[in-house]
């Protein structure tokens, strides 16, 4: 018996990093898993990994920002299994901290678009279902950068800080309808996104010391199963750091 028997979960982002690991817990705690991202081949290949005859498992490429992949992701969702009682916004991009003298109107609309507005588009959409079975849980991956200064630039950082209060806003909109949404605020964790970062040893040895080692994808997948499971149903509105405690050992 999982933890996750029973539900579906929709997870975007889910081809690498903290996606593909929320996806794999998941799966093993007995969830049925949709996986979105904008790399189909990666989600296919996740799918078969996860459930061979893909029964439980279902991955369609989606671009955050078009509204018809995520119409046609959340119909096949529930054509499939009938229920939607996860959604987990995983999908970001990262500005490599670009302060604003240096970050072009395009640098911001993508940070704003994929960070803030996909999440806006996909949440919109399966929020009905949420609603109409009287339970979900939300989890949004925001940023430490999402609750202080210098964990990003000013396009992360702005997005990041709008990941939180969107949190907050829909958790006080619709708990009465059974909707929990919380998000998630990761220290440095080791992904594709910022693995420039990783080849600066000072930057390294810095994270090493604040919070005794740099984060793995799977350190955020295990926070977000307990925010996805009934364990977390008295939790609404709040922004977990999930960091080795990097934010109250150093100034950013």
């Amino acid at each position: 018996m999982g933890i996750l028997d029973g539900k579906v979960a929709i997870i975007t982002g889910a081809g690498s990093g903290i996606g593909r690991e929320q996806a794999a817990i998941f799966s093993k705690e007995g969830a049925k898993v949709v996986l979105a991202d904008i790399n189909g081949e990666n989600v296919s290949k996740l799918a078969e990994e996860l459930s061979p005859n893909q029964k439980n498992t279902l991955a369609l490429k989606v671009d955050v920002l078009n509204k018809e992949d995520i119409t046609n992701l959340v119909d096949a969702a529930i054509k499939k299994f009938g229920q939607i009682d996860i959604l987990c916004n995983t999908a970001g991009v990262f500005d490599r901290y670009a302060p604003i003298l240096e970050t072009s109107e395009e640098l911001w609309d993508l940070s704003m678009n994929i960070n803030v507005k996909g999440l806006f588009l996909m949440t919109k959409a399966v929020l009905p279902h949420m609603i109409n079975k009287g339970k979900g849980s939300i989890i949004n991956i925001a940023s430490g950068a999402g609750l202080t200064g210098g964990g990003g630039g000013i396009a992360y950082t702005s997005s990041k800080h709008a990941v939180v209060g969107f949190t907050k806003q829909i958790a006080a909109d619709y708990k009465l309808k059974g909707i929990r949404c919380n998000s998630i605020c990761p220290g440095l964790i080791e992904t594709p996104m910022v693995k420039d970062v990783f080849e600066n040893p000072e930057a390294i040895n810095a994270i090493n010391k604040a919070s005794g080692r740099t984060g793995k994808p799977a350190d955020i997948a295990k926070a977000s199963l307990f925010l996805a499971s009934d364990l977390s149903d008295y939790i609404n509105a709040v922004a977990i750091p999930v960091d080795g405690g990097l934010l109250n050992s150093i100034s950013l």
